[in-house]
C-alpha cells in the first residue's frame, strides 16, 4: 500500500473521529463539586433542516442563586468548550488535509502513468 492509499485512508478516519468527537462527546464540569454537562461541540440537531433548537430558554421566575449558579457554570464551561472547539477543528483540519494530500498524490500518479503509456505506444512523440 503506498503512503498515499495510507494518507486517504487517514483522512477519511481523522474527518469521522472529528465529527464523532464534535458530536457525541459532551464536556462537563464540577461546580462546588457537582457535576454539570457543559454541551457538545456540535450540536446534532442543527444538523438535521428544520429542526427546532434543542437549546432552551430560561424559564421566568428563577431565584437569584440560581441565575449566579449559571453564570458560575457558564464560567467554568466557556474555557472547556473552546478548547474542546480547538481540538475538533484541529483533528478534522489535519482529516482534510491528509485527505487532499493523499488524493492528489494518486492523482499525480495517475496521471503520470497514463502519460507514460502513451509515450511507451508512441515512442516517436509525434
Amino acid at each position: 500500500m503506498s503512503w498515499s492509499k495510507v494518507s486517504v485512508v487517514l483522512g477519511l478516519l481523522l474527518l469521522a473521529s472529528g465529527f464523532y468527537l464534535a458530536t457525541d462527546t459532551p464536556i462537563s464540569t464540577k461546580v462546588d463539586g457537582q457535576l454539570y454537562h457543559c454541551a457538545v461541540v456540535l450540536d446534532p440537531g442543527s444538523l438535521v433542516s428544520g429542526q427546532p433548537d434543542t437549546q432552551e430558554a430560561s424559564p421566568d421566575g428563577r431565584t437569584p442563586e440560581e441565575r449566579r449558579l449559571d453564570v458560575r457554570i457558564a464560567a467554568a464551561c466557556s474555557p472547556l468548550e473552546r478548547g474542546a472547539q480547538w481540538a475538533v477543528w484541529g483533528v478534522i483540519g489535519l482529516g482534510g488535509l491528509a485527505l487532499l494530500t493523499g488524493w492528489t498524490a494518486l492523482r499525480e500518479r495517475e496521471h503520470d502513468e497514463q502519460i507514460a503509456a502513451r509515450r511507451s505506444e508512441d515512442p516517436a512523440g509525434v
